[in-house]
């Protein structure tokens, strides 16, 4: 009868740590994009200074950077960053995270935060922070995949953009 309680609590010792990996495992995925998307560097800063050609200093308001100056470094496909309301900064690739091609990018923002891919017409919520480039609708909400962000940080009166840090 010794040996069959030490068995049991063999099978406890060897199977609820098992069960606590793969639960782990499986709700630490949500937001990794680095399964699916490849890594390019980022970093560059931009001017919130007055006059300057962009939106990115109204509330809301943004800008897509699409060339690279000097040795600034831009991602996969360009760098879409948001100014949302609650006065902070987002960041995402330009690159369709369901088709991962440079010819397909997502488009500016609507007046409600949400960018489009024309082409498989993915659509992806970056309103706020909390958002994370999350698919709402389209092959990339039943594919799970969300915009590779980037961090954006307002320091003074530029914003850094980077993957770096």
């Amino acid at each position: 009868m010794r040996f069959f309680q030490n068995d049991c609590y063999m099978k406890k010792c060897f199977y609820h740590p098992l069960l606590f990996i793969f639960f782990l495992t499986f709700l630490s995925c949500d937001n990794d994009t680095s399964s699916y998307f490849p890594f390019f560097e980022v970093d560059f800063r931009l001017s919130l200074n007055p006059g300057v050609n962009h939106t990115l200093s109204e509330i809301p308001g943004y800008y897509e950077k699409t060339e690279r100056k000097g040795t600034e470094k831009i991602g996969y496909g360009g760098v879409l960053i948001y100014h949302t309301a609650d006065d902070r900064f987002t960041a995402y690739d330009r690159v369709c995270p369901n088709d991962l091609s440079r010819a397909y990018l997502i488009s500016a923002p609507d007046s409600e935060g949400v960018v489009r891919c024309n082409h498989c017409k993915s659509e992806f919520r970056i309103l706020t922070q909390d958002s994370h480039g999350r698919p709402i609708a389209g092959p990339a909400l039943e594919r799970g995949r969300r915009l590779q962000p980037y961090t954006a940080t307002r320091v003074g009166n530029e914003v850094v953009v980077s993957n770096l840090y």
